[in-house]
């Protein structure tokens, strides 16, 4: 067996394990990323960048981006059965550069992370990589054993300071750290309905919540195409079921994308997700830390699971940080009791969305108490954040 030694060993070469990444090397802390995928940056998965996430990526990790752009967004409409209830404009947004979001694949973000941070001296990826088993979890040292080399089972030990399980809702190395997840399914099915983007459709992001679900239409989700999230309390609905369901909650509020869904929606090419939340007792176990979806994974509703798992990529890569220059955890435990209630109150506004999208009687809006929150992230950290990576160019690293 082959040994090897890093400062962090960072499970999962996704966006917040690339991020955190990223932030460690720069502060001079060695990283080996283990990923199981031979190659991460194929990922088609879809993802709803907001205005703060695109800031933090130009000032880290010199992502351009622009209003003009295939796939930006400037506004978010909320419709209930009678007609629109709230509308909110990223540019009004207080205390933000970046008036727009912008739909991303997956893959191609995490290729943009991926070369920054192989540039490091610091930093060694072993892709086609998976955990075995972990050895030791104390903090300071700790110890695990991958598998790695196309089938050929060659085993490797690393030896780390601290080991985060960025390896998503379902991960291997939080089981293998002895947490027990609850992985909540909802109450409806999800299915998104494609359609090719009708020319001079607005960039604006439209839900349409009624009594036995919610049509949130989400232009540019891919390239030339509009996606209609299809949220149905009915989970045993047929495709064509969720077809005829989103052109009849659709019409009358949105005409342009109820004659492209009637020109262009096909059943056969719907996309099924199974919608998830993620809770667990703990997000640290010794020397064992989850970070995004490992530990708080949530249902795709408000596009907040790959823009917090950022946002603590950030947080935890100074908190560990800290912590090593005193010894302990009390930094990483200041961490989680900033940022959970925060993320567990969200989870609960998705929890209750998604089993009842507009209560019979009448409804409120969901989005206009969270829409600043949505945008620019938790108010009480949004200072933080920006000055770790204000930091980070200070301290000489700058853009690599």
């Amino acid at each position: 067996m082959e040994n090897s030694r890093a400062d962090v060993a960072v499970i999962g070469a996704g966006p917040a394990g690339l991020v955190l990444t990223e932030v460690l090397a720069r502060r001079g802390i060695s990283v080996t990323i283990v990923e199981k995928q031979a190659d991460p940056t194929l990922s088609r998965q879809g993802a709803l960048l907001q205005p703060v996430t695109l800031d933090l990526l130009h000032r880290l990790a010199a992502f351009e981006h622009s209003a003009e752009q295939e796939g930006a967004i400037t506004a978010i409409e909320e419709y209930g059965p009678q007609g629109k209830i709230f509308s909110g404009f990223f540019a009004d947004l207080t205390n933000t550069p970046v008036h727009h979001a912008l739909n991303i694949t997956q893959g191609m973000l995490r290729k943009l992370l991926l070369d920054k941070v192989s540039r490091h001296p610091l930093v060694a990826v072993r892709t086609g990589a998976a955990v075995q088993r972990i050895d030791s979890m104390r903090p300071g040292q700790c110890s695990i054993v991958i598998r790695e080399g196309n089938g050929a089972e060659r085993q490797r030990r690393i030896d780390s300071r601290w080991i985060v399980a960025a390896d998503g809702k379902l991960s291997e190395t939080r089981r293998l750290a002895g947490i027990k997840a609850r992985i909540e399914g909802g109450d409806h099915q999800l299915s998104l309905v494609p359609v090719p983007t009708p020319e001079g459709y607005p960039r604006t992001i439209r839900a349409h919540r009624r009594p036995d679900g919610m049509a949130t239409t989400v232009p540019g989700a891919a390239p030339g195409m509009t996606y209609v999230f299809t949220h149905l309390a009915d989970r045993d609905a047929t495709p064509q079921t969720v077809v005829d369901w989103a052109i009849r909650t659709v019409s009358g509020q949105d005409d342009i994308l109820t004659m492209a869904l009637r020109s262009h929606a096909n059943p056969n090419k719907i996309i099924s997700i199974a919608p998830q939340i993620v809770h667990t007792p703990t997000w640290r176990q010794e020397g064992v830390i989850l970070l995004g979806d490992s530990s708080h994974g949530m249902y795709n509703i408000g596009g907040q699971g790959l823009n917090t798992a950022l946002q603590d990529a950030l947080l935890v890569g100074e908190a560990i940080r800290s912590d090593d220059a005193v010894g302990g955890t009390e930094h990483l435990d200041a961490f989680v009791r900033a940022r959970r209630p925060f993320i567990d109150e969200f989870q609960a506004g998705q929890r209750k969305l998604g089993s009842g999208f507009w209560p019979v009687g009448g409804g409120t809006s969901w989005f206009r108490d969270r829409f600043e929150e949505l945008s620019l992230g938790q108010s009480e950290l949004r200072k933080r954040w920006s000055e770790i990576v204000d930091e980070l160019s200070v301290a000489g690293q700058g853009n690599i």
